[in-house]
Parts: structure tokens; C-alpha cells; sequence
């Protein structure tokens, strides 16, 4: 029996998970508008399940309204529900904007941008990911071999990221054991943030509906290439007018562009404590040159197979490699802005990407 399809009302939290809350799809149309109760508490969570100290406590409400024009469905397991996710706003129960609400924050920025500047920000992912269970036969870096292992499994990811509206361009062997990467086309706004998150989560359900498990965290063992997300962006005017390149600015940016590229860089300690908050974030962030490890002992790489029966990978362009406590925690996918001369490639015209090394930068380059 398939049972009821539920739609799952999603809520990018501060620690880089999905939380909320699923509805019968029948319901949908009578939540739309008020959404569905939710508590302020749980933007504490962090990404290990403990409760940061917090001035909400057990007091309080909001309420997750769905944004329908961020939606995702894929339907293509017969016997299995649906993957369905919308994502939501938290509002408070007057209905204005919560102020810990990172959808509602992240549009107050864009909108600033536009008012201000006349620009919007264009933004595409790299995404790198271990699976878990996928196969004991690593394939050589970027290696056809190593794509051919997990062939099965990124058809069904493309599928389904197509389906679900994403518009997906690659899937690629990366640097680790079972290690890939996913990548889709850029969007524009608030929709290039909900296509990294939405594209994340149905990596994750292929791999889990295929017996094995994708991790996105950033160091799965205590040597070797760990996960990283690579942040492409663009700027362009009201017009669509690219506005980051200048032939004459230096290293290729108009002023505009480079005085944008400041402000992260100003910023980029504090911002570490977003997108690196933990102690593997931070070892992850350390490359140096390293062989290319095996699946870590006691790993249950190869213990189980995925139903895809495929997998295994490698990368070569950059190795690294990592050394940190096995005490570590787990923790949740680092998002960074990186980039090197080592990754330097075409993405789309105007964009730039920004290098940095222990939250300094090293260079900027235009690609």
C-alpha cells in the first residue's frame, strides 16, 4: 500500500538542516496562505542536536508558510511516496517576517542590493558528497571507471533533479573513495539558495532509497579529500546586463564587483561561524598535498551495497590531505566561498570566484 502523498514543509534553519513539518498533500490548499505552527526554538538547534542558549526557551510562536514557487516533487518510485518538499517562510502570527527567519533575511539583502545598486546576484553550487554503501571498488580520480561505478545512481539523481525543476548539468567522479560532485544551472536570487538546499536533499533521498547513505559533511575520516560546496556568483543589472567582468579592473573586475568581493572578505570570519562552526569544518579547510586515501577503517564503505549497485571515485586536480581529532563530531555540510587557481574554469560569462585560505584571501581571479 502507498499510503497518502505528504508534503513536507521545509525550513532552511541556521545550521544548515531542513526542519518543519509534512501535510497531506489534500491539505495543501487549505494551508497555503497561514502555513502550518511552528516554535522559535528550534533555530537553536545546532547541527548536533543540542539546544544553544537562546532567548526563546518553550515561549512562543510562528507559523511556516509555504512558498509554492519553491517547490520540489519527484515521483518516480512506484511502490514508494513521492519526494515532496516546498520550502517556507517562518512569519510571525501577524504575519509580518520573523527576524530569525533566513529565507525572509536573505530577500531583505537582495532587495537592498537591487534598491541601492540596481543589481541582482546570479549563484550556482558545486557540491561534493561521500556515499555510504555504494561500493568497496574506488575508480581513479575523475576517471570514467569511477563513474561508471555509481552510473546507475547519478541517472537517477539527474532524474529526479529534473523533474523536481532544477535543471541539472553534471555528475562527476570527484577526489575521494565514493566521492561525487552534483551540479545545476545558476538562478537568480532567492531561488540560487533554495536550489542548493533542494538539490542536497534529493541527493539524499536517491541514496537512501537505494540503500546507501549521501553525506555532505566536510571530513569523513582523518585523512584524505573532504566535502566541500564551491559558491559561484554573479552580478547583473535590472536589464540582465552582467555587471562583475571589466577587461580594465583588476584581475578582471569591474569596481562594482570588486567592492562587492570586499565586503565578503570584511566579513568572512564572522561568517565562518555559519559556514564552518565546527572542528572538522575548520581541519577541512587546511588542504595540503596528501595521497589519496582508501575508505577509512571501520567504514561501511563496502560493508553494504546500494541497490544501484555502482560507485567509487577519486579526484586529482588538488590533493589534500587532512589530519584531525577522530573525536570530532559529525557535522552538518559546509558552505564556502573558495576558489584557486586550481579550479579556475569557465562557469558562465562575469563570473568570478574568490580564493581563500584560512578565512584570508589569496587571490581573486576571473574565469
Amino acid at each position: 500500500m502507498r499510503g497518502e502523498e505528504l508534503v513536507f514543509l521545509g525550513w532552511p534553519d541556521i545550521a544548515g538542516l531542513t526542519r518543519g513539518r509534512a501535510i497531506s498533500l489534500a491539505d495543501l490548499e487549505a494551508r497555503k496562505t497561514k502555513g502550518i505552527g511552528w516554535v522559535p526554538v528550534a533555530q537553536a538547534l545546532t547541527p548536533f542536536s543540542t539546544l544553544a542558549p537562546n532567548p526563546w526557551g518553550p515561549m512562543g510562536d510562528i507559523w511556516l508558510v509555504p512558498d509554492l514557487s519553491a517547490a520540489a516533487r519527484v515521483d518516480h518510485w512506484p511502490d514508494q511516496t513521492p519526494f515532496h518538499l516546498i520550502l517556507s517562510d517562518g512569519v510571525n502570527p501577524d504575519g509580518s517576517p520573523w527576524m530569525a527567519c533566513l529565507r525572509a533575511l536573505l530577500r531583505h539583502a537582495l532587495d537592498a542590493l537591487r534598491e541601492e545598486f540596481d543589481l541582482s546576484v546570479l549563484s550556482a553550487f558545486e557540491q561534493e558528497f561521500y556515499l555510504d554503501g555504494l561500493t568497496d571498488l574506488p575508480g581513479a580520480n575523475y576517471s570514467l571507471i569511477a563513474h561508471q561505478l555509481a552510473a546507475d545512481f547519478g541517472a537517477q539523481v539527474i532524474a529526479a533533479l529534473r523533474a523536481a525543476g532544477q535543471e541539472p548539468e553534471t555528475f562527476e567522479p570527484e577526489g575521494g573513495p565514493a566521492q561525487y560532485e552534483v551540479n545545476c544551472r545558476p538562478a537568480l536570487g532567492l531561488r540560487g539558495a533554495d536550489r542548493a538546499l533542494i538539490v542536497r536533499e534529493i541527493v539524499r533521498d536517491v541514496a537512501r532509497r537505494n540503500g546507501c547513505r549521501a553525506t555532505f559533511t566536510p571530513v569523513i575520516a582523518e585523512v584524505g579529500f573532504g566535502n566541500g560546496v564551491h559558491v559561484h556568483l554573479s552580478l547583473q543589472d535590472s536589464a540582465g546586463r552582467p555587471r562583475t567582468y571589466d577587461p580594465d579592473g583588476p584581475a578582471g573586475l569591474s569596481r562594482v564587483a570588486g567592492s562587492f568581493v570586499a565586503g565578503i572578505l570584511r566579513h568572512l570570519p564572522a561568517l565562518t561561524a555559519f559556514s564552518a562552526p565546527s572542528p572538522v569544518s575548520h581541519a577541512a579547510s587546511r588542504p595540503v598535498i596528501g595521497p589519496v586515501p582508501q575508505p577509512p577503517s571501520g567504514s561501511t564503505t563496502g560493508k553494504r551495497r546500494c541497490a544501484c549497485a555502482s560507485g567509487g571515485s577519486a579526484r586529482a586536480s588538488m590533493p589534500r590531505r587532512r589530519s584531525i581529532s577522530s573525536s570530532a563530531p559529525a557535522m552538518a555540510p559546509r558552505r564556502r566561498i573558495s576558489c584557486s587557481p586550481f579550479w579556475c574554469r569557465p562557469v558562465w560569462p562575469g563570473c568570478a570566484r574568490i580564493s581563500t585560505f584560512r578565512h584570508r584571501s589569496t587571490a581573486i581571479w576571473r574565469i
